[in-house]
C-alpha cells in the first residue's frame, strides 16, 4: 500500500508586523510538518468493538510507523490536533501508541483553504 503524506501545522504563521503596543502579529500557521501514513475507513461502531471506545467521533484510522515520522513531531499525535491531507483538514480523536507504530483515529473537519 502506498504511503500518503499529511502535514501538521507549524507553530506560527508568517510575520505580519506589530500591533499598536509593539507586539508581533503572526498569521495563521501553515501545514508544513510532514508525516507518512496509510489509512482505512473506520466507524464509531468499529471503535467500540475494536478498542472499547463508546463515545468517539471517527471516520478513518491511520497507521503511522515511527520510522515515517520526524522524531520531534511524534508528540503531535494527540487528541484534537489537526492536520492537512489532500486539501482537507482532519482532527485526531484518539491515538493508540505501540512500540513501532501508532494507530490514530481521525474525523474530517472540512476543506482546507
Amino acid at each position: 500500500m502506498k504511503l500518503k503524506t499529511g502535514y501538521f501545522f507549524g507553530a506560527k504563521g508568517a510575520f505580519l508586523g506589530y500591533d499598536s503596543d509593539g507586539r508581533p502579529i503572526y498569521g495563521s500557521p501553515k501545514p508544513e510538518i510532514p508525516f507518512k501514513f496509510t489509512w482505512e475507513p473506520f466507524s464509531p461502531l468499529l471503535a467500540t468493538n475494536t478498542y472499547g471506545l463508546s463515545t468517539i467521533e471517527v471516520r478513518y484510522r491511520l497507521f503511522v510507523r515511527k520510522r515515517n515520522v520526524i522524531p520531534s513531531t511524534y508528540d503531535k499525535f494527540k487528541t484534537n490536533t489537526e492536520f492537512v491531507y489532500n486539501g482537507y483538514k482532519y482532527k485526531i480523536t484518539y491515538t493508540l501508541k505501540y512500540d513501532n507504530h501508532l494507530e490514530v483515529l481521525i474525523t474530517e473537519v472540512g476543506a482546507y483553504t
